[in-house]
């Protein structure tokens, strides 16, 4: 086994890191579009909407 240079490790490791923030920022950002380009959001608003109306109805 060999040995490992510490500071080898913190620069890999904070590299690692910062790469994977960034995938994980731009698979988000792509998820989002895709479901906003579906309509996803819209039908879930609309959702709501209708199982809040009825509440607010019956509350008057």
């Amino acid at each position: 086994m060999s040995k490992v240079d510490p500071w080898s490790v913190l620069k890999m490791a904070f590299l690692l890191s910062v790469a994977l923030g960034i995938v994980t920022v731009v698979a988000a950002i792509v998820l989002w579009t895709v479901l906003d380009l579906t309509g996803i959001f819209d039908q879930v608003d609309g959702l709501l909407g209708t199982l809040a109306a009825p509440k607010a109805a019956a509350s008057n």
